[in-house]
Protein backbone atom coordinates (compact mmCIF):
# COMPACT_ATOMS: atom_id res chain seq x y z
CA UNK A 1 0.00 0.00 0.00
CA UNK A 2 1.62 3.62 -0.71
CA UNK A 3 2.02 5.28 2.23
CA UNK A 4 1.31 8.35 1.00
CA UNK A 5 -0.73 9.96 -1.25
CA UNK A 6 -0.41 13.91 -2.49
CA UNK A 7 -3.96 15.68 -3.63
CA UNK A 8 -4.05 19.25 -4.67
CA UNK A 9 -2.43 21.54 -2.33
CA UNK A 10 -2.06 19.31 0.07
CA UNK A 11 0.00 16.25 1.79
CA UNK A 12 -1.82 13.48 3.15
CA UNK A 13 -0.34 10.36 5.52
CA UNK A 14 -1.49 7.36 6.43
CA UNK A 15 -0.69 7.51 10.42
CA UNK A 16 -2.27 4.93 13.32
CA UNK A 17 -1.20 7.36 15.65
CA UNK A 18 -0.89 11.39 15.98
CA UNK A 19 2.70 12.23 15.09
CA UNK A 20 4.92 13.61 17.65
CA UNK A 21 5.15 16.44 14.54
CA UNK A 22 1.72 17.62 15.80
CA UNK A 23 3.54 18.99 19.01
CA UNK A 24 4.51 21.70 16.62
CA UNK A 25 0.71 22.59 16.16
CA UNK A 26 -1.90 23.95 18.31
CA UNK A 27 -5.34 22.74 18.15
CA UNK A 28 -8.03 24.80 17.22
CA UNK A 29 -10.77 22.50 16.83
CA UNK A 30 -12.47 23.73 20.17
CA UNK A 31 -12.86 27.24 19.12
CA UNK A 32 -15.11 27.01 16.38
CA UNK A 33 -18.66 25.94 16.44
CA UNK A 34 -19.35 22.22 14.82
CA UNK A 35 -22.42 21.42 12.49
CA UNK A 36 -23.00 18.37 10.43
CA UNK A 37 -25.51 17.44 7.64
CA UNK A 38 -27.28 15.19 9.73
CA UNK A 39 -27.26 12.50 12.36
CA UNK A 40 -28.47 9.42 13.78
CA UNK A 41 -29.84 9.94 17.33
CA UNK A 42 -27.11 9.68 19.76
CA UNK A 43 -24.58 9.81 17.29
CA UNK A 44 -24.05 13.45 17.16
CA UNK A 45 -21.16 16.23 16.63
CA UNK A 46 -20.40 15.68 20.40
CA UNK A 47 -19.01 12.27 19.19
CA UNK A 48 -16.31 13.72 16.96
CA UNK A 49 -14.94 15.93 19.77
CA UNK A 50 -15.07 13.53 22.99
CA UNK A 51 -11.67 11.77 22.10
CA UNK A 52 -12.61 8.56 22.17
CA UNK A 53 -12.00 6.24 19.14
CA UNK A 54 -14.97 3.97 20.19
CA UNK A 55 -17.76 6.38 19.53
CA UNK A 56 -18.31 8.10 16.20
CA UNK A 57 -20.68 10.81 14.32
CA UNK A 58 -22.96 8.81 11.72
CA UNK A 59 -24.89 10.65 9.05
CA UNK A 60 -28.64 9.68 8.10
CA UNK A 61 -29.74 10.58 4.55
CA UNK A 62 -28.76 11.06 1.40
CA UNK A 63 -24.81 11.63 0.27
CA UNK A 64 -23.12 13.94 0.27
CA UNK A 65 -22.80 14.42 3.79
CA UNK A 66 -20.39 16.92 5.45
CA UNK A 67 -18.84 18.27 8.92
CA UNK A 68 -18.41 21.99 9.21
CA UNK A 69 -16.37 24.24 11.78
CA UNK A 70 -16.78 27.65 11.71
CA UNK A 71 -14.43 30.54 13.50
CA UNK A 72 -15.44 33.31 14.92
CA UNK A 73 -12.56 35.03 13.03
CA UNK A 74 -10.80 34.15 10.27
CA UNK A 75 -8.34 31.41 11.32
CA UNK A 76 -4.93 29.69 10.35
CA UNK A 77 -5.38 26.28 9.47
CA UNK A 78 -2.34 23.94 8.92
CA UNK A 79 -3.24 20.25 9.49
CA UNK A 80 -6.71 18.54 9.82
CA UNK A 81 -6.61 14.85 11.11
CA UNK A 82 -9.63 12.47 10.64
CA UNK A 83 -9.76 9.25 12.48
CA UNK A 84 -11.32 6.16 10.21
CA UNK A 85 -11.30 2.45 11.10
CA UNK A 86 -12.52 0.21 7.78
CA UNK A 87 -12.09 -3.03 10.19
CA UNK A 88 -15.18 -1.82 12.31
CA UNK A 89 -17.03 0.48 9.60
CA UNK A 90 -16.75 -1.12 6.41
CA UNK A 91 -19.25 0.45 4.38
CA UNK A 92 -19.86 3.16 6.75
CA UNK A 93 -16.05 4.20 5.80
CA UNK A 94 -15.60 7.13 3.15
CA UNK A 95 -13.62 6.61 0.26
CA UNK A 96 -13.65 10.21 -1.11
CA UNK A 97 -13.57 13.10 1.09
CA UNK A 98 -13.20 16.88 -0.52
CA UNK A 99 -12.08 19.76 1.83
CA UNK A 100 -13.44 22.87 1.32
CA UNK A 101 -12.95 26.39 3.33
CA UNK A 102 -14.57 30.22 2.80
CA UNK A 103 -15.92 32.89 4.33
CA UNK A 104 -19.14 31.83 4.23
CA UNK A 105 -21.09 28.87 3.12
CA UNK A 106 -21.59 30.59 -0.22
CA UNK A 107 -18.32 30.87 -1.22
CA UNK A 108 -16.62 27.63 -0.10
CA UNK A 109 -13.64 26.55 -2.31
CA UNK A 110 -12.00 22.93 -2.95
CA UNK A 111 -8.54 22.85 -0.92
CA UNK A 112 -8.26 19.32 -2.01
CA UNK A 113 -9.66 15.45 -2.73
CA UNK A 114 -8.43 12.89 -1.27
CA UNK A 115 -9.40 9.22 -2.32
CA UNK A 116 -8.87 6.71 0.20
CA UNK A 117 -8.84 2.63 0.63
CA UNK A 118 -9.50 1.02 3.45
CA UNK A 119 -8.25 3.85 5.93
CA UNK A 120 -7.62 2.16 9.40
CA UNK A 121 -6.15 4.90 11.55
CA UNK A 122 -5.39 8.69 11.49
CA UNK A 123 -5.24 10.58 8.43
CA UNK A 124 -3.41 13.58 8.43
CA UNK A 125 -3.88 16.67 5.78
CA UNK A 126 -1.73 19.36 5.51
CA UNK A 127 -3.57 22.40 3.61
CA UNK A 128 -1.95 25.10 2.18
CA UNK A 129 -2.76 27.59 -1.09
CA UNK A 130 -0.85 28.17 -4.30
CA UNK A 131 1.85 30.12 -2.62
CA UNK A 132 2.67 27.26 0.32
CA UNK A 133 0.91 29.42 2.78
CA UNK A 134 -1.21 27.89 5.12
CA UNK A 135 -5.09 28.74 4.49
CA UNK A 136 -7.12 30.90 6.50
CA UNK A 137 -10.46 30.56 6.77
CA UNK A 138 -13.90 31.27 8.88
CA UNK A 139 -15.41 28.08 7.84
CA UNK A 140 -13.39 24.69 7.19
CA UNK A 141 -15.92 21.74 5.52
CA UNK A 142 -15.40 18.37 5.01
CA UNK A 143 -17.45 16.61 2.31
CA UNK A 144 -17.73 13.09 2.23
CA UNK A 145 -18.91 12.11 -1.32
CA UNK A 146 -18.50 8.31 -1.69
CA UNK A 147 -17.95 5.35 0.72
CA UNK A 148 -16.80 1.83 0.46
CA UNK A 149 -19.16 -0.88 -0.92
CA UNK A 150 -21.50 1.87 -1.86
CA UNK A 151 -22.85 3.08 1.11
CA UNK A 152 -25.02 5.35 1.89
CA UNK A 153 -24.58 6.73 5.59
CA UNK A 154 -20.98 7.68 6.79
CA UNK A 155 -19.22 7.44 9.92
CA UNK A 156 -16.17 9.86 11.07
CA UNK A 157 -14.33 8.46 15.30
CA UNK A 158 -12.73 11.76 15.58
CA UNK A 159 -12.09 15.22 14.01
CA UNK A 160 -9.08 17.55 14.84
CA UNK A 161 -8.04 21.14 13.69
CA UNK A 162 -4.70 22.41 13.65
CA UNK A 163 -2.62 25.76 13.50
CA UNK A 164 0.63 26.88 13.19
CA UNK A 165 1.99 27.64 16.66
CA UNK A 166 3.44 31.49 15.72
CA UNK A 167 6.83 31.90 16.07
CA UNK A 168 8.14 34.37 18.92
CA UNK A 169 11.17 36.35 19.68
CA UNK A 170 10.62 35.57 23.64
CA UNK A 171 12.81 32.53 25.04
CA UNK A 172 11.41 29.75 25.71
CA UNK A 173 12.89 28.68 28.54
CA UNK A 174 15.12 30.83 31.58
CA UNK A 175 18.65 29.54 30.20
CA UNK A 176 17.75 31.37 26.61
CA UNK A 177 18.12 34.48 28.63
CA UNK A 178 21.33 36.27 27.72
CA UNK A 179 20.89 40.14 28.93
CA UNK A 180 22.72 40.41 32.36
CA UNK A 181 19.53 42.14 33.97
CA UNK A 182 17.49 39.18 33.13
CA UNK A 183 20.02 36.29 34.34
CA UNK A 184 19.88 37.07 37.58
CA UNK A 185 16.39 35.59 37.58
CA UNK A 186 18.14 32.64 35.89
CA UNK A 187 18.42 30.73 39.40
CA UNK A 188 15.37 29.05 41.39
CA UNK A 189 16.35 30.61 45.12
Amino acid sequence: MDQSYVGLNSTFDYLTKEPESIIANREVSMLGVWSVSSCKSGYGVRNLRDNSLETYWQSDGVQPHWVAVEYPKKTNIRKIGIYMDYLQDESYTPSKITILSGYTFLDLKVETELDLYEPKGWRFVELFDEDHNYIRAFILQIKITNNHQSGRDTHLRQVKIYAPIAESNVPKAIGEFTDPNYLKYNYIK
